[in-house]
């Protein structure tokens, strides 16, 4: 089956394969590494949208729209390696308000707290009185480069929280459903996996990543 995956490197194309097999062939020789070591790589990067770093030098793999989707499609039904990952993210009202945020902007930045990649999911548990998943949001930007960055003080509650947040790595992602259900509150959560509370970022997997997943009609 011709699969056609064109590889960019700064934004050039750089060569134009019929198969992922040529593709890492040919990036195994651009970079002077095996050819096995490039096919995860190019998969991930066509199928999510995520880049290749070799120091200064950035390198895109991109496939038609059907044969990315299908290919996606197939990662995540088998529970493959190069499946997109899915976290449990903690969101502190009383420092953030989010709910303002996402009624003003689709897609915010965020603490890169964990090596996010494009096409994560990220479950937004809001703690303080909320206790609950409330938002579902997908990583469009693993690491945001810092030139792109916007600082803005609008949302933030604390004050020093903010300041400190100008040192932070930051993801970029957006709004892809929000819910207010008493079967994402933190009882349930914890009578479907989770153990002790929700202090920092964790990626699901087992149980209570199959309980959330169910919960938003993702499985």
């Amino acid at each position: 089956m011709i699969s056609p995956i064109s590889i960019f490197e700064n934004d050039d194309l750089l060569f134009e394969a019929t198969t992922i097999q040529e593709a890492a062939r040919f990036l195994a020789e651009h970079l002077n590494t095996t050819k096995y070591k490039c096919y995860d790589t190019i998969e991930r990067g066509y199928v999510y949208n995520i880049p290749y770093y070799v120091k200064e030098d950035e390198y895109r793999f991109v496939a038609p729209e059907e044969i990315s989707t299908k290919r996606r499609k197939e990662l995540e039904e088998r529970g493959h390696k190069n499946s997109r990952r899915v976290w449990l993210v903690p969101a502190n009202p009383k420092e953030y308000d989010l709910a303002s945020a996402f009624s003003r902007y689709d897609a915010l930045g965020w603490k890169r707290s964990y090596n996010y990649e494009n096409g994560d999911i990220l479950f937004m548990y809001v703690s303080g009185n909320v206790q609950k998943v409330r938002y579902k949001v997908e990583v469009i930007e693993g690491l945001v480069r810092t030139d792109d960055v916007s600082y803005d003080r609008m949302f933030w509650m604390d004050d020093q929280k903010f300041e400190q947040s100008k040192e932070w790595n930051r993801t970029r992602f957006r709004l892809v459903d929000e819910v207010d259900t008493s079967d994402l509150a933190l009882a349930q959560l914890r009578d479907h996996g989770l153990k002790g509370n929700i202090q920092g970022s964790m990626k699901l997997n087992g149980e209570l990543r199959d309980y959330i997943c169910r919960s938003l009609n993702m499985i």
